[in-house]
């Protein structure tokens, strides 16, 4: 990693966190649970553990097969991008950091599809990089 990808990291998580400390304290956001932001931020925290068990378990320079790997090359973005959107179902205002990572991830994973593509010839590699029909 590049230091000034880690030193963007440290400002993006640290402005997001910020961002919901003023929301929460001005009461712009309401702190009642929203079910689906609730749900949607479970099932994609879950997914993305899986994902990263799954790449845990791989042997090196291997390609991984299983999960939602076998529809996207990186479901564990996908499940981040996930993980942002049940933000934006509780104030609007993120949804800036939603299009970040979107975009950012969407360039990790792309590359991460054309390795594979190169690395794996003999194995199907997914069509879709990080959002199924789309990306």
């Amino acid at each position: 990693m590049n230091w000034s990808h880690y030193a963007v990291g440290i400002w993006f998580y640290s402005v997001v966190h910020i961002i919901l400390n003023i929301k929460l304290n001005s009461g712009e956001i309401n702190n009642k649970l929203n079910t689906n932001a609730f749900y949607l931020f479970i099932i994609s925290s879950v997914e993305q553990f899986r994902s990263h068990l799954i790449l845990s378990k791989l042997v090196k320079y291997s390609l991984p097969t299983d999960g939602l790997f076998k529809y996207v090359c990186c479901p564990h973005y996908l499940c981040e991008v996930g993980i942002y959107a049940s933000l934006v179902l509780y104030n609007v205002e993120f949804l800036f950091p939603l299009v970040w990572v979107i975009a950012s991830l969407s360039v990790s994973a792309i590359e991460t599809r054309y390795y594979y593509k190169t690395k794996f010839k003999d194995q199907i590699v997914p069509n879709y990089a990080i959002i199924p029909f789309l990306i």
